[in-house]
């Protein structure tokens, strides 16, 4: 059995760019907020203007570095959010494995080579059911934003699940219309990154997050960070 490189790429760089996210999120959250979109907008602006220069000048391995920074980006937007709550990982963490696992699954679709015709369609099928629950995930955290119990978990789910989706977007662009697997992985980062930062400031200049959240976080869990921009 052959085995698709351009998808073995692409799984790579999907859980590159979650692992890039989070590390981001997390160092994010001991910034301020203004910092946090400061670095994620001058991250966002270097790394486009960065694929538009090597997309010119057709230096096709330096593309391969900038879904990692868009996700670094996306990850600082998101700390934007939280940072005046502090880090509740260890109760979200099932977001991350969700992120994993439909990583991994849609992976386990795609790494083999199954050739053109039938088996073809098939494949991309099941890719594309994959991204759809992961769609499906991120309405339903968007839905459950102010869940008393779960608040924390389902508003870290909604945004890691819709940069994850709209990444997947881009992957089932590529799988159902081909052409440059490269360019189209970096525009689906790219636009992944600036729907978060937009959903991001836009939820911040409709009221401040940690008033937002103030009720809905755990006992013992960012309480006295949250207490601090009183």
């Amino acid at each position: 059995m052959r085995f698709h490189k351009n998808m073995a790429l692409l799984a790579l760089e999907q859980s590159a760019g979650m692992a890039a996210l989070y590390a981001a999120y997390f160092v994010g959250l001991y910034f301020p907020r203004w910092l946090n979109i400061t670095l994620a907008v001058l991250l966002g602006a270097c790394a486009f203007i960065g694929c538009l220069v090597c997309s010119e000048k057709g230096r096709e391995d330096g593309l391969f570095l900038f879904p990692v920074i868009f996700s670094l980006a996306a990850g600082l937007s998101v700390a934007a959010y939280f940072c005046r709550v502090g880090n509740n990982f260890f109760g979200n963490y099932p977001i991350l494995l969700f992120c994993l696992g439909a990583i991994l699954l849609n992976g386990a679709f795609l790494f083999a080579d199954w050739g053109n015709g039938k088996a073809f369609i098939v494949q991309n099928v099941l890719s594309s059911l994959v991204g759809l629950c992961v769609l499906a995930f991120a309405v339903y955290c968007f839905c459950n934003w102010n869940a008393s119990s779960h608040a924390l978990m389902f508003r870290e789910g909604a945004f890691a699940m819709l940069f994850l989706f709209i990444v997947m977007a881009g992957e089932g662009l590529y799988l159902w219309t081909g052409g440059d697997f490269r360019h189209k992985m970096n525009l689906s980062f790219c636009a992944a990154f600036f729907v978060v930062l937009f959903v991001v400031l836009l939820i911040i200049t409709e009221g401040d997050a940690a008033d937002a959240l103030d009720g809905f976080v755990p006992e013992g869990v960012g309480k006295n960070k949250l207490n601090k921009y009183r």
